[in-house]
């Protein structure tokens, strides 16, 4: 959800990993149109009904900042959220690619875990550390 620059790897995850403890699964809707972030340079597929994720992100940026880490401003976070495919430079124009998903009703997408990553760059070594969230049918 956010971009952090030079934290310091063991107090971040620590904090996230209390941050995320009472979160547990959610859904988001996602539309089969592709979108180009400018500022991060990553295609992903548009989410509709992000209120949630804006929740989050709100609250992320907030215990962060506390802590001293290095997070966008709530006036720069954009009024749009995206489900990251691709990292990189814009191939062509994405206006003339098809969407990816079929025509119809948004798609439903459940989210159980957060990743922090290393960089983007869509390798496995990537991955920093997992964040389970909680399971709502397990009591």
């Amino acid at each position: 959800m956010e971009v952090i620059e030079d934290p310091d790897p063991a107090k971040l995850e620590q904090i996230l990993k209390d941050m995320i403890k009472p979160i547990r699964y959610f859904r988001i809707d996602v539309k089969g149109n592709l979108v180009f972030d400018e500022d991060n340079k990553t295609i992903g597929l548009e989410v509709v009904n992000f209120g949630y994720l804006k929740r989050l992100s709100r609250k992320f940026n907030t215990m962060l900042g506390l802590h001293g880490f290095k997070v966008r401003t709530e006036e720069s976070v954009e009024n749009a959220a995206q489900l990251v495919l691709f990292s990189g430079e814009r191939a062509k124009e994405l206006d003339k690619i098809e969407p990816v998903l079929k025509a119809g009703d948004d798609k439903l997408f459940r989210v159980d875990r957060f990743e922090l990553w290393k960089n983007l760059n869509f390798k496995k070594e990537s991955v920093y550390t997992v964040f389970d969230l909680v399971d709502p049918n397990i009591i």
